[in-house]
């Protein structure tokens, strides 16, 4: 994994290698799918409804609270920050 944001002490997302994302309720953890290939290098969100990841090649993926959906980014470079 790469990086990691908490909206609480129940609610931690990783992201990471190949589009990997991974979410912690507390008790376990599960897989979700990115809808991305490339490496995400950092997680940010305002709750946990809305979540942004970003990484290589401009890939930018967003959580709405039920699915992850890649977004443009109108670039190719490396994201490593939100």
């Amino acid at each position: 994994m790469q990086a990691a944001w908490a909206s609480s002490m129940n609610s931690l997302w990783m992201v990471g290698d190949d589009g990997q994302i991974r979410y912690f309720d507390g008790a376990v953890t599960s897989t979700q799918e990115s809808g991305t290939t490339q490496t995400l290098r950092a997680v940010w969100g305002e709750d946990a409804n809305y979540i942004f990841a970003v990484g290589d090649g401009g890939a930018i993926v967003h959580w709405d609270g039920s699915s992850w959906e890649p977004m443009a980014s109108g670039t190719t470079e490396n994201l490593n920050d939100i």
